[in-house]
């Protein structure tokens, strides 16, 4: 298997939420409703149809965020969260294609305060390109999850190796400054990893 830094990872992630938001924003379900005047042309964006796509897209790219920052252990329970998310997402727009007509009646009370349609609902393709799109982000978040032992800590490069102090740097003083130098340190790491440090 290729490995991925976590800078690549980070990005793909990200874009792919991003993708995710972009695939919700136009039109899903067109139609018409009834009117005193005749049929007035509804549409439904997808955040309107299925609004747990857009707010998976933002989980995910959330998620990216927790790639580049946080520890294993985030890292691992971030990409779970976002698989779920890309499921849950992908059943929500599987719903919309089988049944569109009760997005776009809950459009056209919206319009004629009647929940009446006069042609039948026409689904655009940005449907079929969102759950495209929610499939491969599920597939990329599974690999990732099975890269993340290759990644090391984000504060590893910042330790300092201790060293014990010369006689003229102060003796038990500079032991103390040195131990705590050491122990902020560690917390830090702790919480990079999703640990409490107390």
């Amino acid at each position: 298997m290729a490995r991925i830094t976590r800078a690549r990872a980070t990005v793909i992630t990200a874009i792919a939420g991003f993708a995710v938001v972009l695939t919700a924003l136009p039109p899903w379900v067109r139609g018409s409703a009834p009117t005193a005047t005749g049929d007035t042309p509804v549409s439904v964006a997808g955040t309107t149809a299925s609004p747990t796509t857009a707010s998976v897209g933002l989980v995910i790219i959330a998620a990216a965020l927790v790639l580049g920052l946080a520890g294993r252990v985030m890292r691992r329970v971030a990409l779970v969260v976002a698989i779920a998310g890309a499921f849950l997402a992908g059943a929500s727009v599987v719903g919309v294609l089988r049944n569109p007509a009760p997005a776009l009646t809950t459009a056209a009370a919206e319009i004629t305060s009647v929940r009446a349609i006069s042609t039948p609902p026409e689904l655009s393709l940005w449907p079929y390109v969102s759950i495209a799109v929610l499939v491969s982000v599920g597939v990329l978040c599974v690999w990732l999850l099975t890269s993340l032992g290759r990644w090391g800590q984000v504060a590893s490069k910042y330790r300092v190796a201790s060293r014990s102090p010369s006689k003229g740097e102060g003796g038990e003083e500079g032991d103390a400054n040195t131990s705590e130098r050491m122990k902020a340190i560690e917390d830090w790491d702790a919480i990079t990893r999703g640990e409490d440090p107390t």
